[in-house]
Formats: structure tokens, sequence, C-alpha cells
């Protein structure tokens, strides 16, 4: 009886040890990408490379190999990422949003679109959501959101005090607002 107690014990444990059930997960030290350890949104393009939108360094691109740091202009941190269907990444980051493209050699640079915006009146703070639509790209804040089309259309859109977080829900994009609920984004 104790050893049929024993095989009953045994059993569970060995039957855990199968390889082939664990998922393959490898971690990626700070040290290894050489930024800071806060990263705060992923994005894959459809060859397969990995941006990640880091306090520290503005974006980290990473090939399967290779981890370069792509700053954003102002030097900030990267808060929001959104790739479209051809891998032109979109970036939200703390004063500052655009997009990054690569150059004539191949290498992928940023490009600020806060030159569409009189600044002069209009404050760019945190963004920290960016939504590739249909009808365009949603870079938000929570005082207003950036309303881009390529090549240069750019419309600002305040929102009453009190919002909050967007969100994207096939194509449309909701505010959520303390005092007056769900508002839907129109136009």
């Amino acid at each position: 009886m104790l050893i049929g107690f024993a095989c009953f014990i045994v059993m569970p444990v060995v039957a855990q040890l199968n390889q082939y059930g664990y998922p393959f997960i490898r971690n990626y030290s700070p040290k290894e990408y050489q930024a800071n350890d806060m990263n705060y949104a992923a994005v894959m393009d459809s060859r397969g490379i990995m941006y990640f939108g880091n306090t520290e360094k503005g974006v980290i691109e990473y090939d399967g190999t290779t981890w370069r740091h792509i700053p954003v202009s102002n030097k900030s941190a990267c808060k929001s990422l959104a790739v479209d269907t051809n891998d032109v990444v979109y970036v939200g980051a703390v004063g500052d949003f655009g997009y990054i493209a690569p150059d004539r050699n191949g290498v992928s640079q940023y490009h600020s679109l806060t030159y569409l915006v009189d600044t002069s009146q209009v404050q760019i703070s945190n963004i920290w959501k960016t939504y590739v639509t249909r009808n365009g790209v949603y870079f938000c804040s929570v005082q207003r959101i950036f309303h881009f089309r390529y090549p240069e259309y750019l419309k600002v859109i305040e929102l009453p005090e009190g919002s909050f977080f967007s969100f994207n829900i096939g194509s449309r994009i909701i505010i959520g607002n303390w005092q007056l609920g769900m508002l839907e984004l129109k136009g």
C-alpha cells in the first residue's frame, strides 16, 4: 500500500515535466535592450519586427536579433504605438506624436507630426492611446484628440472636461467621461 501511495504522489510530478507542454518564453532584461525597464506599448509589423514604447529611449525596435533605439524628437517617453497595413508605426509620446518610416537606407527614423499643430494655441500632453482606423490615425490624450490623415491633414478635437481614456472598437473611437459617461467621436 505504501508503494502504491508513493507511485501516486510521484506520477503527477513526472507528468508535469513534459517539455512539449511548456510555452516558449524568453525574457529580455533592460541590460540586453539597453533601456529602462518601463515599456508602455508593444506592436509588431507584418515583417515580424517588434516595437516597444519605452520611458527612457522613446521607441525600441527589435528584429529578432538586434535591438535599436529610435528616439522621438523631444527625447520623451513613448506611451502608445499602433501599426497600419503598410507597416507604418505611429507613435504617441509625452508632448509629441508622429510615425516611424525607413529612410533611403532602410533605417527606421521617427518623424514628428507636431509641426501640423499650432503649439502656441494647443498644448500637446501625454498621448496615451494611438489608434489606426479606416478614417485615419487618432492620437489621444485626456484633453484632446489629434486626428491625422496622410499626408498632412490634422484636426484637433477638444474633449470635454472630465474625459479620461479612449477606446477603439471597430474603428469607432469611444471616450470615457466622469460626468457624461461614454462618448463616441463622430467624423
